[in-house]
């Protein structure tokens, strides 16, 4: 839709792989991440139970721009994690996903929306909270261009506005976090997640995280945690460049 109708790219494609398993042995009160280059470089992989027996699973990960091996090798070494060991796959699925908002998602008689218009959470590449709230936006929006019989481009435009306001800063302060991300090496890794497993710090997390608002979590974890403020120059200067 994008190419077809001569609308920018995203910032980033991301690109994917998942499976549905069974078989499994999990706890089913636990989901279970993992970061580092040998496994998601760029993002991360994931293995969540999906009954209450912990008995299946959905697994996947996403790898950025900084792979140096094919997606079905990380695939593959994640299958191969302990807690995976004697399980079957049923379903696989793949896709990419795009990542940084559009600059401009309205024409004469279109809107974008969703993936479409890249308007997904780039800490996690969830889409559904933002796509559904920028798709009120669109109806309202295109509600209110069939009463009136204008879909002309600057009265459509009223819905890019409308979204970006909402929702805007958050998706873009998502991009600078994930810069950051991007660009610790896996020691580093290691070394802030060390200093984040504590009570006290998983406290502030259950208090201040929002799965669909994660902005919100930096300034109450940098001001309860001073140890990391060796990551808050970049984390700031990227924020308010």
């Amino acid at each position: 839709i994008r190419d077809r109708f001569g609308f920018p790219q995203p910032v980033e494609m991301v690109h994917g792989i998942s499976a549905e398993l069974r078989d499994a042995t999990l706890d089913p009160k636990y989901v279970h991440i993992f970061v580092g280059s040998s496994i998601a470089p760029g993002f991360f992989a994931w293995v969540i139970p999906t009954n209450d027996h912990g008995t299946t699973a959905r697994i996947g990960l996403c790898i950025g721009k900084q792979h140096t091996r094919p997606l079905q090798h990380y695939f593959t070494a994640l299958l191969q994690q302990p807690l995976l060991q004697g399980t079957t796959v049923l379903k696989r699925f793949g896709g990419t996903i795009p990542l940084g908002p559009l600059k401009k998602t309205t024409a004469a008689h279109l809107m974008l929306v969703g993936d479409a218009a890249a308007q997904v959470k780039p800490t996690s590449g969830g889409g559904i909270y933002p796509g559904l709230l920028c798709a009120t936006h669109c109806s309202a929006i295109a509600e209110d261009a069939f009463q009136k019989q204008r879909f002309d481009e600057e009265f459509l435009q009223r819905y890019h506005a409308a979204w970006t306001k909402e929702i805007g800063r958050e998706l873009s302060l998502g991009m600078r976090f994930r810069s950051i991300f991007t660009h610790l090496t896996d020691s580093q890794f290691n070394k802030y997640l060390e200093k984040l497993n504590t009570q006290k710090i998983l406290d502030i997390i259950n208090t201040y995280g929002d799965i669909d608002y994660p902005s919100r979590l930096a300034f109450p974890l940098l001001k309860t945690a001073p140890s990391l403020l060796s990551l808050a120059p970049a984390l700031l200067k990227r924020i308010h460049k």
